[in-house]
């Protein structure tokens, strides 16, 4: 339901209020990654065909993209694909097409490509201590809000949602 009205704001220069969906889940069903793979692989096959990018971030996942060392799990680069809590993101595609082209012009013709690997090398500088540090005080934010949320839950809106 989401990338569908996702999807309708999704024109040619479409300026949306939402660009873009966060689905944060707080349940205990996806602290597994392998578990959470599983619920990534399932909506992606239910994107097919729509001009939505999924994006997903998982509080262990490995990055196995460029740049990355997937062979050593504590490789700062990683972060680069963490979030406190399991995640995904859906985007409008035209607006990452839009983001890439501007970032390519400000950096003299890097790319997407050099984007990623200038934000692994920020990361790596930081080191994974102070990463694993930052994530964990992220972590109990989001616990300690998560709580919160069940306890006084927001007033329906009609703005797009997370799952």
């Amino acid at each position: 339901r989401q990338a569908n009205l996702l999807c309708a704001r999704a024109g040619p220069h479409a300026h949306a209020e939402h660009p873009t969906v966060l689905c944060a889940f707080t349940t205990e069903t996806y602290v597994d990654v392998t578990v959470f793979a599983a619920l990534w692989r399932d909506v992606q096959e239910n994107l097919a065909g729509q001009s939505i990018v999924l994006l997903a971030f998982h509080p262990v996942r490995l990055d196995r993209g460029p740049g990355c060392f997937p062979d050593e799990p504590h490789d700062p680069g990683h972060f680069t694909v963490r979030s406190p809590l399991p995640t995904l993101q859906l985007l409008r595609k035209c607006d990452v097409d839009e983001a890439r082209l501007s970032w390519e012009k400000s950096k003299g013709g890097k790319g997407a490509l050099g984007l990623l690997l200038e934000n692994k090398d920020s990361l790596r500088a930081l080191g994974s201590s102070e990463l694993s540090s930052r994530m964990h005080k992220c972590s109990q934010l989001a616990a300690d809000t998560s709580l919160e949320l069940t306890q006084h839950p927001a007033e329906p809106r009609d703005t797009p949602t997370a799952m």
